[in-house]
């Protein structure tokens, strides 16, 4: 599923729910809102937990040495932090249960 299978999912989901009435670009909004907001949130350096779902964490990974595959020459790979996704139970359970 690509973001604009996502848009499509949740506008007919939403519009199904008659819950509220957001037209397709009015969920891209929404949708590009909330992955920017976890961005930013990672970005400094802070997590973003949503229940039953998961948490988004900045992880430090170490500098470390590896090998360049092309010559076999060994070359520094420098610290950085990476996103991290951890699934909540529920999420794990649901999944699980996909047959």
């Amino acid at each position: 599923m690509n973001r604009s299978d996502l848009v499509r999912t949740v506008h007919e989901n939403v519009a199904r729910s008659g819950k509220a009435r957001l037209s397709k670009a009015e969920v891209d909004a929404v949708v590009w809102d909330l992955f920017e907001t976890i961005i930013d949130a990672l970005a400094n350096s802070n997590s973003v937990r949503i229940a039953g779902f998961g948490a988004f964490e900045p992880r430090q990974r170490a500098a470390r040495a590896a090998r360049d595959p092309r010559n076999g020459r060994e070359v520094a790979v420098p610290a950085t932090i990476v996103p991290v996704f951890r699934p909540g139970k529920k999420f794990k359970r649901l999944v699980a249960d996909v047959d």
